[in-house]
């Protein structure tokens, strides 16, 4: 893994690793739809595959595509150094009250007549362990590998912060392929992005990851009619979005404090 541990793309090579990406992901999608032709009772372990699959062929590409090239000392690397009890406990609340402020913006566009996404969505997402395994576990360590682990360390390196953050948030997006999730993807990804950039952790990223769509499928379990925390909460809605502005202010101005207390810390 040390080539793929020593890439640092630049942001064309960013576009080029999302453009493979998307690639890739036809053919996983053809290996998902022969999983379903064959068996149809095969189509959660069909889908599970379909989704790892690009990100396998993905690694091919990279130990294809750079060769031998020399480390880099002076970059940041991508740690799963172990993180405070503290931050773990911050960040398991931060992130689901971002995804309910978020949630408006996504209801703010409508879904074309001919398109019915929640529907889609249902049909190919099961209440059952090949999905499970697919959004809970294996789109976290996927995706933030990739995003975080991969481009935005690149993009560190090659770019002032905040534009290498919001660069690799923005691609974070477009790789869903939707608004209905490309918009969230964004958000969340600027705050991923954000903690990634101040404590060099792949680890809390996928954490956080983790948290979002564990919380989504779970949501899905209890609730397989609702669509929206809207329809869920009825009038208490508006209430909820004030709670959830509060504590995102509130514990994220303690996380801050928490983050940069540690890096002056480590640097002392």
């Amino acid at each position: 893994m040390k080539k793929i541990n020593n890439f640092y793309p630049t942001l064309g090579e960013s576009w080029m690793l999302l453009g493979m990406l998307l690639v890739c992901m036809l053919i996983g999608g053809g290996v998902s739809a022969t999983f379903s032709m064959i068996d149809p009772s095969l189509n959660s372990w069909g889908f599970l595959i379909g989704y790892v699959l690009p990100f396998v062929l993905l690694i091919g590409f990279i130990f294809l595509y750079r060769g031998n090239f020399g480390s880099e000392p002076d970059a940041m690397p991508a740690t799963f150094k172990k993180q405070p009890t503290s931050v773990l406990l911050l960040l398991f609340v931060i992130t689901p009250c971002l995804s309910v402020l978020i949630e408006p913006l996504v209801s703010w566009i409508p879904y074309p007549s001919w398109f019915d996404f929640e529907s889609l969505i249902k049909n190919i997402v099961k209440t059952n362990v090949p999905s499970f395994l697919a959004i809970v576990i294996a789109a976290p360590v996927c995706e933030e590998w990739l995003m975080r682990g991969i481009i935005l360390r690149g993009l560190l390196k090659h770019r002032k912060p905040w534009s290498a953050i919001l660069w690799s948030a923005f691609l974070f997006g477009l790789m869903h392929l939707n608004p209905w999730q490309g918009i969230p993807a964004i958000c969340l990804g600027i705050f991923f992005g954000w903690v990634y950039w101040r404590t060099g952790s792949l680890w809390l990223c996928i954490f956080m990851h983790f948290v979002n769509n564990g919380l989504a499928f779970l949501m899905l379990c209890l609730y397989p009619d609702t669509d929206t925390m809207a329809d869920l909460f009825g009038p208490m809605y508006p209430y909820l979005l004030i709670i959830a502005a509060f504590l995102v202010l509130l514990l994220g101005f303690i996380l801050y404090k928490k983050i940069e207390t540690s890096n002056k810390a480590e640097n002392n």
